[in-house]
């Protein structure tokens, strides 16, 4: 046998493969409970905005490389995971944040999403190496993949916190419903889901109609033609949310 394959037989299946599975499985546990049945909203809210952070702590205890985060298996092609403490709760906030509220202006999220992402980026460099093993050919791929997950991490948690932790004054709209519809995605695993949306007439300075997301009580409860309320919110963070109350 040659060495070239004996180099190829004993070849490891990961270039790097990240730690800490337990957090990663609480990780998974907790964001498919977010997205699918997110009750008790507010601790599980907390608790996913948190991970990503304790995440980065916990695996940056020995100052490892920002390429602990990626698992890149060698198996044929290389395939890549950005950890699930970072990813898993960063893709449930962010189905939840489009999932419950309508952005007023999308353009006052940048300065705050901005900050909270400089924070986020700023503990990774506080706890990790941009050392990345000087043969790996992928270097770029490795590092666009951890900053692009803080980039939805951190905008996506910026977003809920500013909504979910609104409390100031409401201004109530009076609009029609003047159409609804209910549309149906496939899962790679045969699950099924049901998305429902109200058309409603123009509000405030929303000149045109414009489709919202509803929940099936209320897709039910509500016919076409009747009116209902849309409540335009501040936002914690001064960033305009909106909702059918």
């Amino acid at each position: 046998m040659s060495k070239n394959k004996k180099r190829n037989k004993q070849q490891k299946p990961f270039l790097y493969a990240h730690r800490f599975d337990w957090l990663e499985i609480i990780a998974t546990v907790l964001s498919l409970w977010f997205i699918v049945f997110p009750r008790p909203f507010y601790p599980l809210l907390i608790v996913l905005i948190c991970l990503p952070i304790v995440g980065l702590v916990l695996n940056g205890l020995s100052k490892p490389s920002i390429a602990s985060l990626v698992t890149i298996s060698t198996d044929s092609k290389y395939k890549y995971d950005v950890a699930d403490f970072i990813d898993m709760p960063a893709i449930a906030i962010v189905f939840r944040v489009v999932y419950d509220y309508e952005y007023e202006d999308f353009f006052s999220l940048l300065i705050p999403g901005t900050l909270a992402l400089v924070i986020t980026i700023t503990v990774l460099l506080r706890t990790h190496s941009l050392k990345i093993l000087p043969h790996d050919k992928n270097k770029r791929t490795t590092v666009l993949l951890v900053y692009a997950s803080l980039f939805v991490y951190s905008y996506g948690a910026t977003y809920a916190i500013n909504c979910a932790f609104d409390f100031s004054d409401v201004k109530n709209y009076r609009v029609a419903v003047v159409d609804k519809r209910m549309t149906t995605s496939h899962s790679r695993r045969g699950g099924v889901r049901h998305s429902y949306y109200f058309r409603i007439s123009p509000w405030g300075h929303h000149y045109d109609t414009e489709e919202i997301s509803v929940t099936l009580k209320q897709f039910d409860g509500i016919a076409i033609g009747d009116s209902v309320n849309i409540g335009l919110h501040k936002g914690l963070f001064n960033i305009p949310w909106y909702r059918l109350e």
